[in-house]
């Protein structure tokens, strides 16, 4: 399941939740009509959305049923989670983490540095933490090293700098 969300707090008096997203794509809210409510522990319920506003502050979500301060709060810090096939198509060259997390890492001359275990999002460019037999690599997801992302083969290209696999 991948999170889209987290409720916040109770918004309002009438049932309403703020919504922290967790997605580029916050309009997603506006469309959603049923959505898998998830707790800490992994329990999850789907819960039908009535109405959604998305603001510059976040998005605000009534659900069916939730009609009460008191219910609103008993929903607190739970996440809404969606499975893969409801995600948002990308652009051509752009692929969910979800996506890249598992895929084999070669270098272009057929070398296999390890698999991909977690991407780090930094402010300049993603960064790949590649499992290996020596240790994590960290792989800057920059034009200049990733060359070729394949998900159907399982696999990134990539043409190390120097002292990149060092």
């Amino acid at each position: 399941m991948i999170t889209i969300g987290e409720i916040l707090r109770p918004h309002g008096t009438k049932g309403e939740v703020k919504i922290m997203p967790m997605t580029d794509f916050p309009e997603r809210f506006r469309h959603l009509r049923k959505v898998t409510v998830a707790d800490s522990r992994g329990d999850e319920v789907v819960m039908e959305v009535e109405r959604a506003r998305v603001t510059e502050r976040g998005v605000i979500l009534k659900f069916k049923g939730i009609d009460t301060v008191q219910e609103a709060e008993g929903l607190r810090r739970m996440f809404l989670v969606v499975t893969p096939s409801e995600t948002f198509p990308l652009p051509e060259g752009r692929h969910y983490v979800f996506d890249i997390i598992g895929l084999d890492v070669i270098t272009d001359v057929g070398t296999k540095v390890g698999k991909v275990g977690d991407v780090m999002k930094l402010k300049s460019s993603d960064v790949y933490v590649v499992r290996s037999e020596k240790g994590d690599v960290l792989i800057p997801a920059t034009k200049e090293i990733v060359k070729q992302i394949d998900v159907k083969k399982g696999r990134i290209l990539i043409h190390p700098v120097k002292g990149l696999l060092d």
